[in-house]
């Protein structure tokens, strides 16, 4: 399955629904978590939204825009990935590459370049 590329979309602020945008959306957020040792921890992510594939119980794969979170900066939690990030909000450059939904053919994998999502070959 090939995926295509998406020119990004920012927003400026955290919609209140994070559900039902198009893929190639993203925003920034603040997310909290809990360490039993340091108590509350907070870390900077990238809100975007790209296509996730997932397989159903009869074996056939779905595939629908999805938000995901990646970590940029903060108390990113031990067994998290983190993205190394330009410092450009409006129009990000993320390394390394990221994967949407698993590990295989169905799955969005691809770079965040100046804003703009570009799909891997």
């Amino acid at each position: 399955m090939r995926f295509a590329s998406y020119e990004g979309r920012y927003l400026p602020e955290r919609p209140e629904n994070i559900w039902g945008h198009p893929a190639g959306t993203f925003w920034w957020g603040d997310i909290q978590w809990t360490d039993e040792a340091h108590g509350k921890r907070t870390y900077r992510a990238l809100w975007c939204v790209l296509p996730h594939s997932y397989k159903l119980a009869d074996g056939t794969v779905k595939t629908e825009d999805h938000p995901s979170a990646l970590p940029v900066s903060g108390d990113v939690p031990p067994d998290s990935a983190r993205w190394d990030w330009d410092g450009n909000a409006e129009a990000p450059t993320l390394n390394p590459s990221i994967l949407c939904g698993g590990h295989d053919a169905s799955s969005w994998h691809g770079y965040l370049r100046a804003g703009r999502f570009e799909a891997c070959e």
